[in-house]
């Protein structure tokens, strides 16, 4: 049992006991989403990336993208900010790097199950994938300051 059937399944028990009241508790979606390593919706050039890795999420802005380094392989592509850079390790990035280059991608995700998986036989090897996201410099580091926080409340 994965977490999302664990949390589906804590929120039905919780909803045989709201039944009776008007406030009930919402069903989480049921609707599969597979897993796709970027979203490039548009042909119009974005503002701003969004990044969802493991290590955290981040919203750079293209402006202040300086260069973008890429394996003809397709299984490396790095974007180098002039405050940080960010890694990028898989297989079949080529169109990601260049929808990058044209500053359409949207949205870029980490490969991540249970939460986010390629639908089941869909992935045949050939689909981007990103297998990991590392982020170096970058300026906030959210574990050291949620510890901070905790240690200046006690």
């Amino acid at each position: 049992m994965g977490i999302t059937d664990d949390i589906i399944a804590t929120a039905k028990s919780k909803q045989a006991g709201a039944d009776a009241r008007e406030d009930k508790i919402l069903d989480f979606p049921s609707d599969f989403v597979p897993y796709r390593a970027f979203s490039a919706p548009t042909s119009e050039p974005q503002i701003r990336l969004k990044i969802r890795a493991k290590q955290m999420s981040l919203m750079p802005r293209y402006d202040l993208l300086y260069d973008i380094a890429h394996t003809g392989a397709g299984d490396f592509i790095g974007l180098i900010y002039p405050h940080m850079q960010i890694k990028m390790f898989g297989r079949n990035l080529e169109p990601l790097a260049e929808a990058l280059f044209n500053n359409t991608v949207e949205l870029v995700r980490e490969y991540c199950p249970p939460f986010w998986e390629f639908a089941k036989g869909e992935d045949d090897g050939t689909l981007p994938c990103i297998e990991e996201i590392i982020i170096e410099g970058n300026p906030l580091d959210p574990e050291a300051e949620l510890k901070a926080r905790k240690n200046s409340a006690s």
